[in-house]
């Protein structure tokens, strides 16, 4: 049985917003787990219980008024990806990185079915109150089950990215999806007038998280480059549906997004570790940033609001569980407080610099002699050498055990793209030292050090790529760390070849 720690703590934060100096944004609950990064989180549909899941394989469900453990089950092969509830709140479906859909008893955490299988990580799962269940995975596939039955209902692989994120419209009647490539897809599946299929476009990075509003008009949208997306879905009989607002404020990826219970104020968590506040209802002005809340510096990795949308918890890289209030008297008293002096966000024609704003990190490893690589939360520290070009492509020694700096690329000492690749497996077999970059998860820090400059990623991105892609490696305007291993399932004996190289994107976030 696994030791947890729970620290109950009531507290008052003062935003950071400035025009919001004297509104205290409570802290109802926070709870501090056996520090084992937390990336899935869901509340009963009554409010009183959540679930978490994170890279412990452990499903658990807590109280949501005590904050007590009431259970938890160990029921995935790998990391917990995402959790719902079905109506009625007895069970709990959950994806994860080994690929499957299950379905457990919420009270006793025994496993009741596996709904089925995707071919790579299952990013999301939804549920509609009839029990139909959709899932979204690595493998660019959504898949639509029948709980009661089992049966696979539909399964959908015309997208051609990964599918990061899928929410339910409020009815049920169709499915927002949030893919690789920035592109926003609905489709109704069980409308009168058949199957039908609408794109939202207007992020231009990955789309990692989506929120209905509570009357299905509203539809919230969160991306890799930090910026929010709010778009009115109230008519989609309309040929086109733009953004109706663009939000800028967060310097790191969006990870979780929600709205208060009276969609005036919309809220978003991010890898940056701040949750903000937006005004949604043009009570301010529609964008502008209300208030800024932290309770620590590790990321954030989501975002759920209470069924009555009075509170909104999110989880960290750090383990942490944090449950906000975010009632109907405390948003008014936020919203008078920044009325007398409104603060607009201008919205620029790109994303902010990540070196635009501060922020606090974990404190890097020690200052070392040369260059080095760390990533904690994985569990490497190796030194890097460099890989040089030639003959079209970077000559690699098959036994060299350290890390290898891509010659070309960009380096932490300017701005732009920093390529480092290692073995994951050396020839005779063995381990090679970016073996555990399977274990690097959204939202990990990773440090670069050469002598005494050290520059801090965050972890916004995990992909294959076909071994011929060298886009990955193509420089970029902000500083980005790109880490390059062989893929090892997708190694091949006869032909002695890795077809794919599994692919770590990170941003710089400053120290």
């Amino acid at each position: 049985m696994r030791y947890l720690l729970y620290s109950f703590i009531l507290l008052m934060l003062i935003p950071i917003h400035a025009s919001a100096q004297d509104v205290a944004i409570d802290i109802v609950r926070s709870i501090e787990t056996n520090s084992v990064a937390l990336d899935a989180i869901a509340y009963s549909p009554d409010g009183l219980r959540f679930a978490t899941g994170g890279r412990d394989n452990i499903i658990r469900v807590w109280d949501s008024e005590s904050g007590d453990l009431l259970m938890e089950t160990e029921g995935h092969a790998d990391w917990v990806t995402s959790l719902a509830f079905t109506a009625n709140g007895t069970q709990i479906i959950s994806g994860s990185r080994d690929g499957s859909v299950r379905v457990f008893d919420a009270t006793s955490g025994a496993l009741l079915s596996i709904l089925g299988q995707h071919d790579n990580h299952v990013t999301s799962v939804a549920i509609t109150d009839n029990g139909y269940v959709a899932s979204g995975g690595r493998d660019k596939v959504i898949k639509l089950w029948h709980m009661e039955s089992g049966s696979l209902v539909s399964s959908f692989d015309h997208f051609g990215q990964a599918v990061l994120d899928l929410a339910f419209d409020p009815t049920g009647t169709y499915l927002a999806s949030a893919s690789d490539d920035g592109m926003i897809w609905l489709w109704g599946i069980f409308d009168e007038n058949n199957v039908w299929l609408k794109q939202l476009i207007g992020h231009t990075d990955s789309v990692n998280t989506l929120a209905f509003s509570e009357n299905g008009d509203l539809l919230l949208s969160g991306s890799v480059d930090g910026s929010l997306r709010l778009w009115d879905v109230s008519d989609l009989a309309s040929e086109t549906l733009d953004p109706l607002a663009s939000f800028y404020g967060h310097f790191a990826p969006i990870m979780g997004v929600g709205f208060s219970a009276d969609g005036r104020v919309a809220i978003s968590s991010s890898l940056d570790g701040t949750v903000r506040l937006w005004d949604v209802s043009g009570a301010i002005d529609i964008g502008s940033e209300l208030s800024t809340l932290s309770n620590g510096v590790a990321p954030l990795t989501n975002l759920v609001t209470h069924p009555n949308q009075s509170q909104a918890i999110t989880v960290g890289t750090d383990g942490r569980i944090t449950a906000w209030d975010i009632s109907s008297t405390v948003l008014d008293d936020l919203i008078e407080s920044v009325r007398p002096a409104p603060v607009v966000v201008e919205q620029p024609s790109s994303p902010p610099s990540t070196n635009a704003s501060p922020s606090l990190a974990s404190a890097p490893p020690a200052p070392v002699t040369g260059r080095a690589l760390s990533i904690p939360n994985a569990g490497i520290n190796v030194g890097v050498t460099s890989f040089p070009l030639g003959g079209g492509t970077w000559q690699i020694d098959p036994w060299e055990p350290l890390a290898g700096h891509f010659q070309g690329t960009s380096w932490i000492d300017s701005i732009g793209n920093v390529v480092i690749g290692a073995h994951s497996e050396m020839p005779n077999g063995t381990a090679g030292v970016f073996l555990n970059l399977y274990n690097v998860g959204i939202g990990d820090e990773i440090f670069v050090q050469d002598g005494t400059l050290t520059r801090r990623y965050i972890v916004v991105n995990i992909r294959s790529v076909d071994y011929r892609d060298v886009s990955v490696v193509y420089p970029t305007s902000h500083n980005r760390l790109t880490l390059i291993t062989c893929d090892i399932p997708s190694y091949v004996v006869e032909q002695n070849i890795y077809y794919e190289r599994l692919v770590i994107i990170a941003d710089e976030v400053p120290l």
